[in-house]
């Protein structure tokens, strides 16, 4: 069984209007480390959203013809989704940050927060880490009957349903940009950590430093999907039924 984290899965640490809102309307966004299963969910204040088509052309032009051949290949899809992450207390704040640390852990190839890899050599990672992102109607492999997925049940439930409905993709790019117009909390923050003296080194426990917990941040990320067309249900991209 996975384990998950109540910080990073739950959108409850803050107000609980804004929860109980995300919930009531599917306004959740989910990304899932599909190597895991864990996964961390946002409140969904939209900054951006984008949703790019690159159709794959080739003209091909001959001296005996007028007019050039055109070939087309599968066309390539990528998503831009820019986040605003605020919160209303400590609690909601380190909530974010240590949604924050997860995702960097996913995408950058370095395991997930309490499991880390090996020290590995970059030339082991053959393959780019693969996510799963799901939100509402908007990133979504659209099947047959709209699935809400709701944040209150089994975490196992919750990471099925999104690798069941969401866009399986590559994170090509993420940026984290905290607020310093809204500036920080401070926190006590205990750690175990090693300390040089004129002996050596000796390790310290229970030592409590300042945490720097941001008010707000920015979060910016691309997918790039990787769903074969086949894959995708009939009411995709929007879920807006066309007869």
């Amino acid at each position: 069984m996975t384990f998950y984290n109540d910080n990073i899965t739950s959108i409850k640490k803050g107000s609980s209007v804004e929860a109980d809102y995300a919930t009531r309307t599917n306004g959740i966004i989910y990304i899932l480390d599909k190597d895991s299963g864990r996964y961390v969910a946002f409140k969904a204040f939209l900054n951006a959203f984008k949703l790019n088509v690159n159709p794959m052309v080739e003209l091909n032009e001959s001296i005996f013809i007028i007019d050039p051949f055109v070939s087309r290949g599968q066309s390539t899809f990528s998503y831009s989704i820019s986040l605003d992450v605020p919160a209303q207390d400590i609690i909601e704040a380190r909530s974010n940050l240590a949604k924050m640390e997860e995702l960097f852990r996913y995408i950058g190839t370095l395991g997930i927060a309490g499991n880390p890899r090996d020290n590995t050599d970059l030339s082991k990672f053959d393959n780019a880490t693969e996510c799963v992102v799901y939100f509402s109607n908007l990133i979504n492999k659209c099947p047959n009957k709209p699935p809400p997925i709701y944040p209150d049940v089994d975490p196992e439930l919750v990471s099925k349903a999104i690798q069941d409905n969401g866009i399986t993709g590559i994170i090509k790019k993420v940026d984290y940009k905290p607020s310093l117009d809204t500036g920080f909390f401070e926190s006590s923050h205990s750690f175990i950590h090693d300390r040089v003296t004129t002996q050596g080194y000796e390790v310290i426990e229970g030592d409590s430093s300042t945490a720097y917990l941001p008010k707000h941040y920015t979060l910016d990320l691309e997918l790039f999907m990787i769903n074969s067309h086949g894959s995708l249900g009939p009411y995709w991209p929007f879920y807006m039924e066309i007869k």
